[in-house]
């Protein structure tokens, strides 16, 4: 399977299975992003969480595959790309552009 360069960020609901999206895209073009991100975002029963504990992360393959779950308190209007951002900024084979966010139904 060919590797396409930069972090591809992959919502999901259930973070126990591949998204189909994702399984679609390696089926149909035979390719994975350098760098996978699964994203599961969450509301909280508080109004608003704290920044500094709205994010955990775990690497689930190597340095390639990451899973992340954000939350936000239920007054907040969520910000994703704004806290992914912040996360890829961690990674530095992310740096060279952009993620791509792929969503699936």
């Amino acid at each position: 399977m060919r590797k396409v360069p930069g972090a591809g960020v992959y919502l999901t609901s259930d973070l126990d299975r591949i998204p189909k999206v994702m399984d679609s895209h390696m089926r149909a073009l035979r390719s994975i992003f350098e760098t996978v991100v699964l994203v599961n975002v969450s509301t909280a029963s508080v109004p608003y969480v704290d920044p500094a504990d709205r994010l955990s992360a775990e690497r689930i393959l190597n340095d390639t595959v990451h899973q992340v779950k954000l939350s936000y308190g239920f007054m907040e209007v969520p910000d994703i790309p704004r806290d992914i951002g912040e996360f890829l900024a961690t990674i530095p084979e992310t740096q060279t552009e952009p993620p791509k966010y792929l969503l699936g139904r």
